[in-house]
């Protein structure tokens, strides 16, 4: 950093959580939080003190082992419109779609510029990831030990979408031999 004196006066605070439930369904939940360090206003014009959320904003999917949506729901406990709690329905839309390739477009053709809210896609948008981490992982791997990523039959979703996860990677070669193509044989 240059050494320039700063003062702090907004905080984002995005949390996501998984859990896996009775039914053996999974639920996704996001949380985000935007706070201030000074009084400021809502679009109504009201107060808002020091501290005190300007948006605190829930949603809960509940996915699948597949990622398909059977239910969603959100909670907006703080927001500075009214109007705000207008997008809640829309998200409905999500209901039976699938957490996977083509996500952002998906969440865009449900609920995307007026028919949404900005901060509920920006939420939606990265679910699908802790999603993604938390759903076929705990499906694959939960009480399996430790060589269970060999025993697959079919490729995880996360093979070769990342450099990490190429298919003539060390990783891919070390914990899917079985999806490894060596570079060679790639062409």
């Amino acid at each position: 950093m240059s050494g320039v004196k700063r003062q702090a006066i907004h905080r984002r605070q995005v949390v996501y959580d998984a859990f896996v439930r009775e039914d053996r369904l999974f639920d996704i939940e996001a949380r985000l939080i935007d706070t201030r360090t000074y009084d400021s206003y809502d679009a109504e014009r009201l107060p808002i003190p020091t501290g005190v959320p300007v948006h605190d904003i829930v949603i809960t999917i509940t996915v699948d082992e597949q990622l398909v949506i059977q239910a969603i729901g959100s909670n907006m406990h703080n927001i500075p419109t009214a109007e705000c709690r207008q997008t809640q329905p829309v998200l409905q839309k999500l209901v039976g779609k699938t957490m996977g390739r083509g996500w952002r477009k998906t969440i865009a053709e449900a609920m995307g510029g007026v028919e949404g809210c900005t901060h509920m896609r920006e939420l939606l948008a990265n679910m699908a990831t802790a999603a993604y981490q938390a759903v076929p992982i705990y499906s694959r791997f939960y009480g399996k030990g430790p060589n269970a990523a060999s025993e697959i039959k079919d490729p995880p979703p996360h093979l070769n979408q990342c450099m990490t996860w190429k298919l003539d990677g060390e990783p891919v070669r070390r914990l899917y031999p079985q999806f490894y193509i060596a570079p060679a044989e790639r062409s």
